[in-house]
């Protein structure tokens, strides 16, 4: 097949290749300089003055040398004062005071139920050198016990009684005008213990 020479041309003219543009040059990264360390200390500008040493402060005579170092200054506020412990109050009524300034120590012929104490004891902060005991009731039987119990002999014959001091402490405690808290009772010396012992079992043995 034979072609047209004419359809290569423009507009009759004949067809020619636009020139040639510039030379491209071809793509070169730039150099990468190498990383120097800095030094540590840079060098003084010129004309720069060390400061001088601080001087050491020299007490003059006479004086006390400066301390090294001031604490800071701490605010403390003073401590509130505790308030002052209330004197024992001897805990007795009109009657006990005057029935025990006129027996002196032991129980009193005339009150069998008044126990003046060897010395004074803390009781619920209250100081009592006497106390007088109560009648026990059919509750308060109930509630601790008998506070003695028979003492048999060999062939099983009551030959006595047997104090129990447990139970007579709990009377003590229940009983008492003022009341005796456990605690004091426990302090007791053996003779106190024996005399309210005595009106404890009084009440029993009738």
């Amino acid at each position: 097949m034979t072609h047209d020479p004419r359809q290569f041309t423009n507009g009759g003219q004949e067809y020619a290749p636009p020139a040639a543009g510039p030379a491209v040059t071809p793509y070169s990264p730039p150099p990468v300089e190498e990383y120097a360390p800095q030094p540590v200390m840079r060098q003084a500008p010129a004309g720069y003055q060390p400061q001088p040493a601080p001087q050491t402060y020299a007490a003059a005579p006479g004086h006390a040398a400066a301390p090294a170092a001031y604490a800071p200054y701490v605010h403390v506020s003073a401590p509130p004062s505790a308030p002052a412990v209330p004197a024992p109050v001897d805990h007795l009524s009109a009657a006990a005071q005057s029935m025990r300034a006129s027996l002196g120590a032991g129980t009193a012929a005339t009150d069998p139920a008044l126990v003046v104490l060897s010395r004074a004891y803390e009781a619920h902060d209250l100081s009592v050198q006497a106390v007088r005991f109560r009648k026990p009731t059919t509750k308060d039987l109930r509630k601790c016990g008998y506070p003695m119990r028979n003492a048999l002999n060999v062939a099983g014959s009551a030959v006595g009684i047997d104090e129990l001091p447990d139970v007579v402490a709990k009377y003590v405690t229940l009983l008492s005008d003022p009341p005796l808290p456990p605690s004091t009772v426990d302090q007791f010396e053996l003779d106190d213990f024996s005399k309210c012992s005595a009106v404890i079992l009084g009440f029993f043995l009738g």
